[in-house]
């Protein structure tokens, strides 16, 4: 398991240094942007339900200022 787990960094390591420049890129870049997209969907559906309370405590939320909330 170990060699396995080694020959695959030296395999990374070659990949990175050897291979075309857009693969190497992709390899690198789409766990990135895949966890980018879900924060942008976890943000929008966050803004979308605390909107359905009020623009007024929507916007104290996003400014981060917390008072005293009144829902009800």
């Amino acid at each position: 398991m170990k060699n396995l787990k080694e020959k695959n960094n030296l395999n990374n390591r070659e990949a990175i240094l050897n291979d075309s420049i857009p693969k190497t890129l992709f390899k690198l870049f789409w766990p990135i942007m895949v966890g980018n997209t879900m924060q942008v969907l976890y943000n929008l559906a966050d803004t979308f339900w605390v909107g359905k309370l009020g623009t007024d405590l929507a916007a104290e939320i996003r400014k981060g200022e917390f008072k005293e909330i009144n829902i009800f």
